[in-house]
């Protein structure tokens, strides 16, 4: 038990305390003490235990509006980003410039390389060849790591080629973004 910071607070702890001393030695003082210790150690737990279901459920509440918040971008780049994007692709016809600036942040065109990727054809097949070639390739619950054969095809698997495309995306203003936390870094971790 850790003794309380001011000295006022210490004085009013031990007045406290000495009222609950017992008049009477019917205990020992020994036995009240531990007697005492222990009950204040229990309701310490108790606290803790709350402030952690409290912790948990405020927690829970934020991940559901978290994932609210994630629903509606979604949402209005369903509704909204086709348009949106016919609009500043004619807009930006005919010019070097591949994004468009807003007061609110930048709306940008990037290229993305072609490249090729594995398809996972027959699986058992795959995780056969793959255990014999690559086993690296194959996690303990014996499923193929695609991300792991690169550009090895193996029997039950084909390699697939994606053309260059160009991608679609927000970028938030500096001075008008929300700060990012690291608790909002691990959380966006955490989900991916």
């Amino acid at each position: 038990m850790t003794q309380p910071e001011t000295p006022d607070m210490f004085q009013e702890a031990l007045e406290e305390s000495l009222a609950e001393v017992p008049e009477r030695r019917e205990e020992s003082l020994a036995d009240w003490l531990c007697k005492n210790l222990l009950d204040l150690d229990a309701k310490k737990a108790g606290v803790v235990a709350d402030r952690d279901t409290r912790e948990t459920a405020i927690h829970a509440a934020a991940e559901a509006e978290l994932s609210a918040i994630d629903r509606r971008v979604k949402a209005i780049w369903w509704k909204h980003g086709k348009e949106t994007r016919a609009s500043v692709w004619m807009e930006l016809e005919g010019k070097k410039q591949r994004y468009v600036q807003t007061p609110y942040g930048r709306l940008q065109f990037r290229k993305q390389p072609a490249k090729d990727k594995i398809i996972i054809d027959d699986e058992e097949v795959a995780i056969e060849a793959a255990l014999k070639y690559c086993p690296e390739a194959v996690s303990t619950k014996n499923k193929l790591l695609v991300s792991v054969l690169g550009e090895f095809a193996l029997p039950g698997t084909h390699l697939s080629h994606e053309p260059e495309s160009t991608t679609f995306s927000y970028e938030a203003n500096k001075a008008t973004a929300p700060k990012e936390t690291d608790d909002d870094a691990s959380r966006d971790k955490a989900r991916s």
